[in-house]
C-alpha cells in the first residue's frame, strides 16, 4: 500500500514534467512512467537518458533521435537503425563512432569526417579513400596516423607536414630533406624523427631555434658549445639552470655559463668542489 501511493506520487511528479523521471528511484519506474516521461508534449530527446535501458523500446528511441541525433550513443545498439544514424550524423559528425559498422556507408563517413576531420578514426578501411583522407589531413595533419599506410603518399604527407611537422607519421622512405626541413620550421622536436644522414649543422640549428628541447636530437658532432648557447638562448629564463643541466654536455657547461654570463647553478658549484 505504502509503496503504491509512493509509485503514484512519483508518477503525478512526471506526468506534469518528464524530466522529473531524473528523481524518480529506480524501483519505482516502469514502462508506462517512461512512456510518459518521452511522448509528453514540449519534452525532447534527451529524456532517454534517464530511461533505464530494460525500458529503452524502439519507439522510446525513435522519439529521442528527433531532432536530437546527440542522443545515438543512449540507443541500444540493436535498435539503432539506418535512418537514427543518418540523423546523428548530420547532426555532428563525431556520432559515427556509435554507428554499428555494418550501417556505416561510404556517404554517412563523407558527411562525418567533412563535419569533423579526426572522425576519420571511426571510418571502416574499406572506406578511407584518397578523397576521404585528403580531406582529414588538409584539416589537421595530425590525422595521418588514421591512413592507411599504402595511401601515404608524397603528396599526402606534404599536406599533413605543412603547418603541422608530424614527420613521426610520414614513412621513413619519404623523409625527403625536403620534407624534414619543413616538418622542422613548424616542430623543432620533429628533428627525433629526422633521418640521422640529414641531420645536418644547418637543420640542428633550425630545429633548436624553433624548440630548444630539440638539442637532445641533435648528433653529437653538431653539439658543440655553440649550438648549446643558441639552445639556451631560446630556453625562459626561469627554466635555464634546468636546462643546462639536462642538455647541455657537462664539458661545455661552464663555458657556455661564462659566455651567456649566467648564474652558476649551485649543483654545478658543488660539483667543480
Amino acid at each position: 500500500m505504502e509503496n503504491n501511493k509512493e509509485y503514484k506520487k512519483h508518477m503525478r511528479a512526471v506526468e506534469k514534467n518528464g524530466f522529473n523521471l531524473n528523481q524518480v528511484p529506480e524501483e519505482f519506474i516502469t514502462q508506462e512512467m517512461c512512456n510518459i516521461a518521452m511522448f509528453q508534449e514540449g519534452m525532447n530527446g534527451a529524456i532517454i537518458q534517464f530511461i533505464p535501458n530494460e525500458f529503452r523500446t524502439k519507439e522510446i528511441c525513435e522519439a529521442s533521435m528527433k531532432g536530437y541525433g546527440e542522443f545515438l550513443s543512449e540507443v541500444p545498439k540493436k535498435l539503432r537503425t539506418a535512418e537514427m544514424c543518418e540523423i546523428a550524423v548530420n547532426y555532428a559528425g563525431f556520432m559515427l563512432k556509435y554507428v554499428p559498422e555494418e550501417l556505416k556507408t561510404y556517404e554517412l563517413c563523407l558527411i562525418a569526417v567533412n563535419d569533423g576531420s579526426w572522425v576519420l578514426e571511426y571510418v571502416p578501411e574499406k572506406y578511407k579513400t584518397m578523397e576521404l583522407c585528403e580531406i582529414a589531413v588538409k584539416d589537421s595533419g595530425y590525422n595521418l596516423k588514421y591512413v592507411p599506410l599504402e595511401l601515404r603518399t608524397k603528396e599526402l604527407c606534404d599536406l599533413a607536414i605543412n603547418g603541422f611537422g608530424v614527420l613521426i607519421l610520414v614513412p621513413e622512405e619519404l623523409r625527403t630533406p625536403e620534407l624534414c626541413k619543413v616538418a622542422i620550421d613548424y616542430n623543432g622536436m620533429a628533428l627525433e624523427f629526422v633521418p640521422t644522414e640529414f641531420r645536418t649543422e644547418q637543420l640542428c640549428e633550425q630545429a633548436v631555434t624553433q624548440n630548444p628541447y630539440a638539442l637532445q636530437f641533435v648528433p653529437s658532432e653538431h653539439r658543440g658549445i655553440e649550438m648549446c648557447e643558441l639552445a639556451l638562448n631560446h630556453v625562459d629564463y626561469d627554466f635555464k639552470d634546468e636546462f643546462l643541466e639536462s642538455y647541455v654536455p657537462e664539458a661545455f657547461q661552464e663555458e657556455v655559463l661564462n659566455d651567456l654570463d649566467i648564474e652558476t647553478p649551485k649543483k654545478i658549484v658543488e660539483r667543480g668542489r
